[in-house]
C-alpha cells in the first residue's frame, strides 16, 4: 500500500468523531490477536494482497458492525463526487489500534 494512500486513509479516519473511532478500534482489538498486532507494529500490513482481499476485507466488515458506510464522513474524490465507504477509513482504524501497543 503506498505510503500516500495510508495517510489519506488516516487523515479521513481523523475526521471521525473521536469517541466513535474509539469505539470502532475497541471492537476490533482483542479480535484481532495481540501476536497478529505486534507482527503487524514490527513489520507493517499492507502486503500480499491484504487491502483488498486478505485481512483488509475482514476487517472492513467487523468495523461495519460499527459504523456502517453510510454513517462516515464523506470523501471527496478528484472526479468531484463524494462517496462513504471503510476503504477510505480502515487502514486508519488499523493504525490508530497499532498506537495502542
Amino acid at each position: 500500500m503506498a505510503k500516500d494512500l495510508k495517510k489519506w486513509c488516516r487523515e479521513n479516519w481523523d475526521q471521525v468523531h473521536p469517541l466513535v473511532r474509539k469505539d470502532c478500534v475497541d471492537h476490533i482489538d482483542g479480535w484481532i490477536q495481540k501476536d497478529v498486532i505486534l507482527k503487524w507494529k514490527a513489520e507493517g500490513y499492507d502486503h500480499g494482497g491484504f487491502h483488498f482481499w486478505g485481512g483488509g476485507m475482514q476487517i472492513r466488515n467487523r468495523l461495519r458492525e460499527m459504523l456502517t458506510d453510510e454513517e462516515l464522513p464523506p470523501v471527496k474524490y478528484e472526479d468531484g463526487n463524494e462517496y462513504r465507504n471503510w476503504d477510505d477509513y480502515y487502514t486508519g482504524a488499523i493504525d490508530e489500534l497499532l498506537e495502542r501497543y
